[in-house]
């Protein structure tokens, strides 16, 4: 709103008159010049003339075609009425030769009712004007002529008898170029248009020419068109010139020109005094803001004046417009938003973008423009970017200044605490506690703080953790966090570790891990105040013994020690598996001693992880160990409870127990331990093995000598192994002890000793060697049936079928009752197979051995060295092609029917057999009985 006495009183201040009315010429009546005798002299003039015309026309005579009009127009009396042309000719002759313009008017007025033309031009002609006359000028009328010759009265007498209006205006501009001021004035008085001379007002304008600009402005007809005017104005404003300014807006110039360019104008100039008189004159809202944007973003140095321009703006009812507002705020300019301010107050959008303004000041002139600003109702998304901007630039005074504004900015105010927390700024963090964000902000920023692991990197974070946990976080931030206070522990800095602890931190969580990390700490203070508070203390022993290392052996007994003899120690369910830990972790027998004498138990079972899943005891489990991983003073700690170790245990698939393993794996005190214990020392495991069995497998002598002379029942498998092995001490040990030879195992697929050691015994070197020769030479003096076979296959048939075939052939072919049995009509060693084909063993290998090409015939030769005798025939009524050692009585059969065939003259062939129905009997019946014979 416009201060109109702010505004008076500027003007009375600066002297500026208020604006005058427009003056404007009067039009007075026409002119008089007639004297006396003017018409007299008028009416003798054009005598005079008329006899001067006819005598050329007379001396012209041969041009009549050409003047002939002209002629008959002068024609008659001297006394006859003067014609128009006559008088136009007259006045002519009168302006051009300057004679008295009283004779001129009465030319003019002769006849009152004959109206009189006077705008001519010397060189228009009619059809009967001379040709040939000469006339200066030529393209002017009467008046230009009259003011280009500066004859104001013949000017009047024109002007004054209605010429055209171009004439009028063209005249005006040749008196205007002329400075002719009298003509120019009275060319104005009888309606010359000063518009059409934009150029000259303008010039005089600008030249400062005060008596010219009035007398073209004050035309009584044709005002000066606006945009002139206007013009006018402005260059009188850049020109400094007050009088042209006020005279201008006294004729109605418009200082709202081209959107109030006089005002900027002035402003630019720094004349307050023209800008005081435009402003009193009321400039429209759009001039005003114009000049105002003008003011405020002027890029040279600010005018000492420019506060006071701004004022009068204001003052005038300029709106502080957004673009003004912004721009003053960019260039730091304190004053000038101050003014602003003080004149407007600020709506919330505008308000807003200030502020974004001053986000782009550094850190003090932000602080102080948005203090004047204020930040009362901005907009969210610009309160949210100077929060942040406050926090990442840790500018606390910025910060309190917008949380002054904050009640209801919750979600803003949630992700700064979260933003203030990753700065490590006490301060900050502290200034929006203090607002009282949500929950969730708390916990997200506490959460912060666990992930970045620094909570003991420095006091500040440290102070952030303390000023967080006192807005109680929930449970699962506080166990977190006493997790990592524990790792950073100091004695010194433990207000945050005890503080966890006060408000209800679980010692238990993540299974205890705290207890193993304040474990580790130099003293064991901190271990044994954490198991004052509800610890629980089998996952505490649980967790030790899953988290520490073989290293720190002796600092896990006594943290074990320590929480087991606690003075509040309560077991509430002691697991076995936590023994099996400690036995597989840990080979000390010190800490299963500690863990079963309170209370864990020793004899309990636990699925096994991997394999079947079977359960078993802690005693079995650890005897599956290799006594590197486990010792046997840690088992016999467990067997020293006696029944709680279970020592009889056998798991449910496998059928695995404690002695069976001892046996197995050579751990004579542990074997000797449960023979002490009456434990069963033949039950044998889900494959039928017994413990005498493994220890033989083992060829552990020790054990077996104490299985044997502690009852362990015979005929297992055990001299199989021994056998499989060449064993012989072994194999006098289980001798001895009434182990049969020819007992077939079921174990070895019924196979006797003997026939196992021929079966599966690997001989590589030459002890091996020489080891299987004994064993043979033992078992065959122990009388060993050698005509037992395995799936029709004896001892012979089984060492050709070994994996190393030559050489255990070759040591059972040494021996008389071997050798001899291949070298004769003796059946021991023929083979029979499914199709009841009988071959001898060299055959047998052709045919059924899986070795190769060269193994073959190895062994084909070795046996043929021998002396092994060709066998190849069946028993039955159609016998093989070719034959090969046949029994005498199957070989006498055989010849006559060979014979009976040949005498009938029947074709013979090795591939058929022809036989009568009687033969065929005769020789069925030979063969079963040589056949029942030799066995």
């Amino acid at each position: 709103m416009c201060d109109n006495q702010y505004i008076a009183k500027l003007c009375a201040e600066y002297s500026v008159p208020p604006l005058e009315k427009p003056h404007r010429l009067i039009r007075v009546p026409k002119p008089n010049f007639l004297g006396p005798n003017d018409r007299d002299a008028a009416l003798k003039h054009l005598s005079h003339a008329r006899h001067a015309a006819r005598g050329i026309r007379e001396l012209y005579r041969d041009y009549g075609a050409t003047i002939g009009l002209h002629g008959q127009q002068m024609s008659g009396t001297p006394n006859a009425a003067f014609t128009l042309q006559e008088r136009q000719d007259a006045f002519d002759h009168l302006m051009s030769n300057g004679i008295s313009i009283g004779v001129a008017q009465a030319v003019v007025d002769l006849y009152p009712n004959r109206s009189f033309d006077v705008n001519v031009r010397r060189g228009n002609r009619t059809k009967h004007s001379p040709k040939n006359r000469a006339v200066k000028d030529e393209n002017l009328d009467w008046l230009q002529r009259a003011t280009k010759n500066y004859q104001e009265d013949y000017v009047q007498l024109i002007a004054s008898r209605h010429p055209k209006q171009s004439s009028l205006d063209e005249s005006l501009g040749i008196a205007i170029a002329q400075r002719s001021f009298d003509i120019a004035t009275e060319l104005l008085r009888w309606g010359a248009n000063p518009n059409k001379c934009h150029p000259d007002f303008l010039s005089h304008a600008v030249s400062g020419n005060m008596s010219w600009t009035r007398l073209l402005l004050s035309s009584p007809t044709h005002v000066i068109d606006q945009s002139e005017r206007d013009k006018a104005l402005q260059a009188a404003v850049m020109s400094n010139n007050f009088n042209m300014v006020y005279a201008l807006l006294s004729y109605g110039a418009d200082v709202n020109y081209s959107s109030g360019l006089p005002l900027v104008s002035a402003i630019r100039t720094n004349q307050v005094r023209i800008f005081v008189m435009l402003i009193s004159t009321t400039p429209s809202q759009q001039a005003l803001e114009k000049a105002m944007e003008f003011a405020c973003t002027m890029d040279s140095p600010i005018p000492p004046h420019q506060p006071k321009i701004l004022r009068i703006l204001l003052s005038a009812g300029a709106i502080v417009s957004k673009e003004t507002l912004l721009h003053s705020i960019a260039q730091e300019d304190y004053d000038t938003v101050r003014l602003l301010l003080d004149f407007q107050a600020l709506n919330n959008e505008l308000r807003s973008e200030a502020i974004t303004s001053c986000l782009q000041l550094d850190r003090v002139s932000r602080l102080r423009f948005a203090k004047l600003v204020t930040v009362h109702q901005i907009d969210s998304l610009v309160w949210k970017a100077a929060l942040h901007m406050s926090i990442q630039e840790q500018d606390l005074h910025f910060l309190n200044l917008l949380l002054a504004d904050c009640d209801e900015r919750h979600s803003e105010l949630e992700d700064a605490l979260v933003m203030a927390t990753e700065t490590l700024n006490p301060s900050l963090v502290q200034a929006l506690l203090f607002r009282e964000p949500g929950t969730s902000a708390i916990e997200r920023a506490f959460e912060l703080m666990l992930d970045s692991e620094k909570i003991h990197d420095s006091s500040n974070s440290l102070t952030i953790c303390l000023a967080l946990l006192k807005c109680n976080p929930k449970q699962s931030l506080k166990d977190r966090a006493l997790l990592q206070s524990l790792k950073g522990y100091k004695k010194e800095q433990s207000d945050f570790f005890w503080g966890l602890i006060r408000r209800g931190a679980n010692v238990n969580t993540e299974s205890c891990a705290c207890f193993v990390t304040a474990g580790l700490l130099d003293d064991l203070e901190v271990f044994n105040l954490l198991l004052c508070y509800k610890a629980n203390f089998d996952l505490v022993v649980e967790t030790l013994i899953d988290h520490f290392q073989h290293a720190q052996y002796e600092r896990l007994f006594d943290l074990v020690s320590a929480t087991l003899n606690h003075e509040n120690y309560e077991s509430r369910n002691p697991g076995v598996d936590v023994v099996f830990k400690a036995m597989r972790r840990f080979n000390g027998h010190e800490l299963i001693r500690l863990l079963v004498d309170h209370g864990y138990p020793a004899g309990e079972t636990l699925p096994r992880i991997g394999g079947n899943g079977e359960a078993v005891t802690p005693l079995i489990w650890a005897l599956e160990w290799a006594k590197a991983e486990i010792s046997d003073s840690l088992i016999l700690e467990l067997l020293r409870r006696e029944e709680r170790a279970n020592a009889n245990f056998m798991t449910e698939i496998s059928g695995t127990t404690a002695i069976s393993l001892a046996a197995r794996f050579r751990r004579h005190k542990i074997l000797e331990r449960l023979i002490e214990m009456k434990v069963g020392l033949s039950a044998v495991d889900s494959s039928g093995r017994s413990p005498l069995f493994h220890a033989t497998a083992n060829e552990d002598s020790t054990s077996v000598r104490f299985l044997l002379e502690n009852g362990a029942q015979r005929n297992d498998g055990s001299l199989q192994e021994a056998s499989r092995l060449c064993n012989t001490d072994m194999i006098v040990l289980l001798i001895d002890k009434h182990h049969d030879p020819d007992f077939p195992s079921h174990i070895h697929e019924g196979r006797t000793a003997l026939g196992e050691l021929c079966h599966r015994a690997t001989l590589k070197t030459g002890q091996e060697v020489s080891g299987a020769y004994e064993a043979i030479k033992m078992l065959i003096r122990v009388r060993s049936d050698l005509s037992r076979r395995v799936n029709g296959k004896s001892i012979l048939h089984l060492a050709l079928d070994n994996e190393q075939p030559v050489e255990i052939t070759r040591q059972l072919l040494r021996f008389p009752k071997i050798y001899r049995n291949i070298c004769t009509d003796s059946e021991l060693f023929i083979y029979e197979d499914a199709q009841g084909i009988f071959m001898s063993p060299d055959f047998y290998v052709r045919q059924y051995s899986k070795h190769t090409e060269d193994i073959k015939s190895s062994l084909v030769t070795l046996l043929r060295n021998s002396g092994c005798k060709e066998k190849w025939f069946v028993m039955g009524h159609r016998q093989v092609p070719r034959p090969r050692g046949l029994p005498p009585l199957l070989k006498e059969a055989t010849e006559r029917q060979m014979l009976s065939i040949l005498n009938k003259d029947a074709p013979f062939s090795d591939s058929m057999t022809v036989q009568t129905p009687i033969s065929m009997t005769c020789i069925d019946i030979i063969g079963l009985l040589w056949h029942i014979a030799s066995r």
